[in-house]
């Protein structure tokens, strides 16, 4: 019992230690000063790496290694959760860098392909609450073609698919700025001291990083 009392404080201990060294690596002056502020400038440079859909026909998707980038500039009301004023959006084209194959198959497209161009960035109540705002995008899909296999023989069946376009939606990051007074990662975002570094990892942003860089405007 007296062993498992010695142990339990020695636990305590460490973790007292881990605490008081994590929060002196808090710069509490900087977390007072976005504390403080109440309209936050942000820069946010996405850019997009990996895999989409390019068309889809007969249940099967054409798919490709896709690259794209966009940039959105906006004010934050830190206290109401809101972008204030008129964002700017910047437009960058995709590069579809390969068609993959169905299995062994081929794909073919005709045409353009858009992963995403920003048609309006603007205010969702359920977003702001995370820090985020709502970008409505157009997805712009090229004609292709699909081959697969079918009882003629391998990849004798080809399905061809019209170009169009959809919208889909992207919630843009704007986490709070007193997250960079803290160690990069300790509050669940990396950052590098200036700007907070984000992966995307739902349906609608996998494949996209976004450099967020946040400036106190008053």
């Amino acid at each position: 019992m007296k062993r498992h009392r010695v142990i339990v404080g020695m636990v305590l201990m460490l973790g007292a230690l881990v605490f008081a060294r994590e929060s002196t690596a808090q710069n509490m002056d900087l977390m007072a000063k976005w504390t403080a502020a109440t309209v936050v400038n942000y820069k946010v440079v996405a850019e997009f790496s990996g895999e989409a859909v390019l068309f889809s026909t007969g249940g099967l998707q054409g798919r490709g290694m896709v690259t794209d980038r966009f940039e959105v500039e906006f004010d934050w009301n830190q206290s109401e959760f809101v972008m204030i004023g008129k964002p700017i959006i910047k437009n960058f084209p995709s590069k579809l860098v390969s068609v993959l194959k169905n299995g062994t198959c081929t794909a073919t497209v005709s045409g353009a392909f858009e992963h995403a161009t920003i048609v309006e960035l603007r205010n969702d109540p359920a977003l702001g609450m995370a820090n985020a705002v709502h970008a409505e995008t157009q997805r712009d899909l090229p004609a292709g073609t699909i081959a697969t296999n079918s009882e003629v023989g391998p990849c004798a069946k080809v399905l061809q698919a019209a170009g169009r376009s959809v919208r889909h939606r992207i919630a843009v990051p704007a986490p709070n700025g007193m997250m960079l007074a803290m160690p990069s990662g300790q509050a669940g975002y990396q950052h590098n001291g200036k700007a907070f570094i984000i992966k995307g990892t739902s349906t609608e942003d996998k494949g996209w990083t976004y450099t967020v860089t946040p400036t106190i405007v008053k």
